[in-house]
């Protein structure tokens, strides 16, 4: 098994785009998808966040199979609602999810709001499978967040 970890202390940059292609080969659709979804995950550690402290953002190799890893602590008041994100976005087909997910953007688009969520939703739409989350209450105010999406071949 090999993990590729991200330094989450500065933003994505030009290295973290040559280590990625350096950690997938010549993988070139997997990397453009690990790619994708490493961003919006690092998009909803940011967003969600408080401290990027302890925020851990990885790339897993395991043979040919991929996922992404994410950890950071949000605060207590969003868990509910992320927790009702994932849920839906669980129980939908490929179809029902590119459909909400396009329905979400264009409400996003007229609000100029960027909608909660939406990249949890592309986060699925690449990865073509479930959102694995978990909560862990660290005090009254805060959970620890830990995200693993495993990528599912395109169907």
């Amino acid at each position: 098994m090999r993990i590729y970890a991200i330094d989450l202390s500065r933003d994505i940059n030009d290295e973290f785009f040559s280590n990625l292609k350096l950690f997938t080969g010549n993988e070139r659709p997997v990397s453009k998808r690990i790619t994708e979804i490493a961003i919006e995950l690092f998009q909803n550690i940011r967003r969600y966040s408080s401290t990027l402290t302890n925020a851990k953002l990885e790339i897993v190799n395991d043979q040919s199979d991929y996922a992404c890893r994410s950890v950071n602590t949000i605060a207590s008041s969003a868990v509910t609602a992320l927790t009702e994100i994932i849920r839906h976005i669980n129980t939908l087909d490929r179809n029902e999810l590119k459909s909400t997910h396009t329905k979400i953007l264009a409400c996003s688009l007229q609000t100029k709001n960027n909608n909660p969520g939406l990249g949890l939703y592309r986060i699925a739409l690449r990865s073509h499978a479930r959102l694995n989350a978990s909560f862990t209450q660290l005090d009254a105010d805060r959970f620890e967040l830990s995200l693993h999406v495993n990528l599912a071949a395109p169907q």
